[in-house]
């Protein structure tokens, strides 16, 4: 039987093949064939830095605070306006009062009769309002949570400088590990091609086992400094990547550049907590003022505007004339005369707290003072211990690659190479250690722009 052939048309076998495209993506998924997201890649601190202002969780938080703080100070404002209220009401006297009478009222005289007044039934419907004129305790308390808002401000702003700090640091530290790691893989290169050269003279009997001990203990040393690198690398890494608001698992790769010399002169702000505890002094000042107003006499408004009934029977009527106007205005003036002595102690507390919080602002300023020029200070002597020690160890470098070459032309001994080679690593670590200690201090100072 011969065989049919069908013809597609072009855009049949262009919707096949897209619909053959779109299984085979699908089925890659679900078998875990997914492509890795790419790798986040940062090439400056201050790239670095906007990253962790944007994704921070932490500071999401903070936000989350400014705003709540916002809405509870425009709940404290609520006192502007008036409070109206609507209400229907419905009444059983189950036994009505009696009121003794004159009996000539009832062509009674001379007898007292006991009368009873109402109906057993009645029903009242309106609306209330209620306006607080003069509250010095509620104007105060508006005016506590307005500064509780610039509290939440001023704490986020803390929290910023602290974050930026960190993010720098790690940054920085990163930069100088990857720096070390080029360093120590020479430095490794260099004690492995030394200890080969002498197993090559101990198999020719030039060296003894000692010698073959010390160079072994030289390329260890070598490797040991670049694991411990490495650990200081993954360390870095991993904890900077919460403060970028990144998971374990991302991706991160630092691209900077050279590192290069801080600043000479760098510029220092106030430091950012300052302003939280100014601000806590001022609302306890503020506080202070709200007990006080708590003896202060308050003036408010009332009144009812709504309608009555009155019946005998259980059933409401809805007819105009079954209902009477009910309505009322009234002013109130309240004057705390005696309240016991729990507000006036709580004054005298009030008073302490803000004391309490005086003396910690002025102390924080001093401390803070004196941290910042110590800060500077500090900052300088490293800038010039990084630009010696740097000196130091390229000229160490440089010693390193000269003994090895006296060493192969027998001008110097194997233990004049080590001592060259042992002041080589003690000039490396001298540098990157000062380095460190020098970007360290700027990344404090660079938070503080």
């Amino acid at each position: 039987m011969p065989q049919t052939w069908v013809k597609l048309s072009p855009y049949t076998m262009k919707l096949l093949a897209s619909m053959l495209f779109f299984g085979w993506a699908v089925f890659g998924q679900t078998l875990g064939f997914a492509q890795p997201n790419p790798p986040i890649v940062l090439r400056s601190a201050s790239q670095t830095i906007q990253l962790a202002l944007e994704q921070s969780p932490d500071l999401r938080i903070y936000r989350l605070k400014r705003q709540q703080a916002a809405m509870e100070h425009k709940l404290s404002r609520s006192f502007i306006l008036p409070t109206i209220t609507g209400s229907v009401g419905a009444q059983k006297n189950i036994h009505l009062p009696v009121t003794p009478v004159p009996g000539e009222i009832f062509g009674q005289p001379g007898q007292t009769i006991q009368a009873q007044f109402g109906q057993q039934y009645n029903y009242n419907a309106g609306i209330s309002i209620q306006k607080n004129f003069l509250d010095w305790q509620a104007i105060v308390k508006s005016r506590v949570a307005k500064i509780q808002v610039e509290i939440s401000e001023g704490e986020a702003g803390a929290f910023k400088q602290h974050l930026t700090e960190q993010v720098a640091l790690y940054y920085y530290t990163i930069l100088i590990t990857q720096k070390a790691a080029t360093i120590y893989a020479q430095d490794v290169k260099l004690a492995d091609s030394t200890l080969l050269l002498i197993r090559q003279k101990f198999a020719q009997g030039l060296v003894n086992q000692l010698t073959v001990n010390r160079a072994k203990i030289h390329a260890n040393n070598t490797r040991q400094n670049k694991q411990n690198n490495q650990r200081l690398f993954d360390q870095c890494l991993y904890q900077l990547k919460p403060l970028l608001g990144l998971s374990t698992d991302a991706l991160l790769n630092i691209q900077g550049k050279a590192i290069p010399m801080p600043p000479a002169l760098p510029a220092l702000q106030a430091d950012k907590a300052l302003r939280v505890y100014a601000l806590k002094r001022k609302q306890t000042a503020m506080n202070v003022k709200l007990h006080k107003a708590s003896f202060t006499p308050r003036l408010s408004f009332y009144s009812y505007f709504g309608k009555q009934q009155f019946s005998n029977t259980d059933q409401v009527s809805f007819d105009n004339n079954a209902w009477s106007n009910y309505s009322y205005v009234g002013l109130n003036l309240s004057v705390p005369v005696f309240t016991g002595l729990s507000r006036l102690k709580q004054l005298k507390i009030a008073k302490i707290s803000h004391e309490s919080a005086q003396e910690v602002w002025q102390r924080e300023q001093q401390k803070t003072a004196n941290k910042d020029q110590w800060l500077l200070t500090n900052y300088q002597h490293h800038r010039t211990l990084a630009k010696t020690a740097h000196s130091t160890f390229k000229l160490t470098q440089s010693n390193v690659t000269l003994a090895r070459q006296q060493y192969r032309q027998g001008l110097i001994d194997l233990p004049q190479y080590f001592q060259v080679f042992d002041e080589y690593l003690q000039a490396e670590s001298a540098y990157l250690n000062v380095l460190s200690k020098c970007y360290s201090n700027y990344a404090t100072i660079l938070s503080r722009k």
